[in-house]
């Protein structure tokens, strides 16, 4: 059970890191082996918030690790995300 409600943790290890980028990856990749928890899935749905957990999701959270923005930046949209990109 995950207990954390941290934004971007979609592991639900208590921490954003790339892990998480990858656990969304995975989960993306293979739902049945590598299913995010219900939290897990409410925590990663970061950009355009509602709309499911997305590759785009993964990407914010690399760009955290990338330091293009914070973790407190979440939610925010996807064209957000373009922009402090550079994009």
């Amino acid at each position: 059970y995950c207990h954390s409600m941290t934004r971007g943790d979609a592991n639900c290890d208590g921490k954003v890191t790339i892990a998480d980028a990858t656990a969304i990856i995975q989960a993306l990749g293979n739902q049945d082996e590598y299913a995010l928890s219900e939290q897990g899935s409410i925590n990663a749905d970061v950009i355009d918030n509602g709309d499911g957990v997305t590759g785009a999701d993964a990407n914010a959270i690399q760009a955290i690790e990338a330091g293009f923005i914070k973790q407190s930046d979440f939610p925010m949209t996807k064209s957000e995300l373009d922009t402090a990109m550079g994009k």
